[in-house]
């Protein structure tokens, strides 16, 4: 916290913090760097449109069929990460399959990143 105040103080500069849930409760044990915030954002749930941009970012050259960017989005549990990596996974579906669209059906049951833990070994037995 201390180095957060010196580049803060030393640049001049805004400085954006992003963290979980409990940041700003957490900052309130250093009334010198809380008493400096301008604004509390709270993240929001990804949304079709956040999905749309992050297309042309991470699945490029793909085209996506409606319904599936639905599925998409409810299996990343409206998280911008999850949607990112859940992206970039679909553009390596296609990439392998030589495809340039991808749907419900040519999806099939393939898996998304859901940020579940694996079940322990002895559990898959």
């Amino acid at each position: 916290i201390g180095l957060l105040r010196d580049i803060h103080e030393s640049s001049g500069s805004t400085v954006i913090l992003i963290g979980e849930e409990d940041l700003p409760q957490d900052l309130q044990r250093w009334e010198n760097i809380h008493g400096r915030m301008l604004d509390w954002v709270p993240a929001a749930p990804a949304c079709m449109a956040d999905l749309d941009h992050l297309i042309g970012i991470y699945c490029e050259g793909v085209s996506l069929e409606p319904k599936f960017k639905e599925h998409l989005l409810k299996a990343s549990q409206n998280s911008i990460r999850r949607v990112c990596v859940n992206l970039a996974k679909v553009a390596e579906f296609a990439r392998a399959r030589g495809v340039e669209q991808v749907d419900l059906s040519s999806w099939g049951k393939e898996p998304f990143f859901a940020c579940a833990a694996p079940k322990r070994r002895r559990e898959l037995a």
